[in-house]
């Protein structure tokens, strides 16, 4: 990913310092790491229905990873960043498992390639695209007859139908009804997704038909 880059990191923290929200939180730069990952239990004690309740079930399943996640960027081959632009990284790649929780999709390859193709959507990181789309060729070859493709196409345009994430003050809507937050964002379900029978993820979508 880091090879893959090309200028859509500079670009994306541009945005993020030129939006009002964004520029607030480049001021105050809250640890949405320390929020995510010091006190599981206080996630676990917000309303059933919330967003970080929701994020809490699913790092449940899947095994907390908010560290690893958050010191992503951080591997071999990151270019140079100056301290503003290192927070900034550090809270997209926090994000990760907060956009599964958002998108409804699971952390299987096809949920991962949903999620990729969603991100690259609003991102335009090239790398996101490539593996989205080699990965999802592959997996479709593997897979014939299953609508793999037609499945990441919706992720595409679901990220970018949705509203832009990045700038977001997430530390605040941890308590917010996922429902509402999804439908103000524009972010609307993975029928695709959910029809090709990939384990249900604990954010799934309400009311979303899987096959039997």
């Amino acid at each position: 990913m880091n090879a893959t880059e090309g200028r859509s990191g500079q670009r994306g923290f541009a945005r993020f310092r030129q939006s009002p929200d964004g520029a607030r939180l480049l001021r105050d730069q809250p640890s949405l790491r320390d929020v995510l990952g010091q006190d599981p239990s206080a996630l676990a004690a917000l309303p059933s229905a919330s967003l970080g309740r929701a994020y809490y079930d699913f790092m449940t399943v899947h095994g907390f990873s908010v560290e690893g996640m958050a010191e992503l960027g951080q591997a071999g081959g990151a270019r140079p960043m100056d301290a503003d632009e290192r927070w900034f990284a550090e809270r997209m790649n926090t994000l990760h498992d907060v956009r599964h929780v958002l998108a409804g999709y699971g952390q299987e390859p096809l949920g991962e390639l949903c999620l990729l193709a969603f991100r690259y959507a609003q991102a335009r990181h090239p790398g996101m695209a490539f593996f989205a789309i080699t990965w999802g060729l592959k997996m479709a070859r593997e897979q014939p007859g299953v609508p793999v493709l037609a499945a990441v196409r919706e992720g595409y345009r679901r990220g970018r139908a949705a509203v832009w994430l990045d700038d977001l003050p997430w530390e605040t809507l941890l308590a917010e009804p996922l429902s509402a937050l999804r439908e103000r964002l524009r972010i609307t379900p993975p029928s695709l997704y959910a029809g090709i029978g990939a384990p249900a993820p604990a954010t799934a979508f309400a009311g979303a038909e899987r096959p039997a």
